[in-house]
């Protein structure tokens, strides 16, 4: 998640090809390198409806950034998280998981 502020809402909704409706906004974040930039995000339309105050020009929210395949770079838009969840606790949990789940027996591959 990447901090940012709200600079522009645009009125211009788009739909995307599975119906789903949403905005492309202007924020502003503290890039590591080049300081504060400007950057578009992808607002879903039924958040801003939802919580039309949270998405106000000068409002903070996160930016959600996919990090691989065709959407690498590419921004969404969200409230801040209120509270955090012990990821920590999933991945221990889903790596145990995960291992135990892929034991094959040795008489079933000979």
């Amino acid at each position: 998640m990447i901090p940012a502020e709200v600079k522009s809402v645009p009125e211009q909704i788009r739909m995307n090809s599975n119906g789903t409706q949403w905005r492309l906004i202007i924020v502003t974040v503290n890039h590591p390198r080049l300081g504060l930039v400007e950057q578009t995000a992808q607002l879903f339309e039924q958040s801003y409806q939802l919580y039309p105050n949270h998405f106000k020009p000068g409002s903070q929210i996160e930016i959600m950034v996919q990090t691989e395949g065709l959407g690498k770079g590419l921004a969404k838009a969200q409230l801040v998280a209120s509270k955090r969840i012990d990821i920590d606790v999933w991945s221990q949990l889903l790596a145990e998981t995960s291992v135990v789940n892929q034991v094959v027996d040795k008489e079933l591959v000979a």
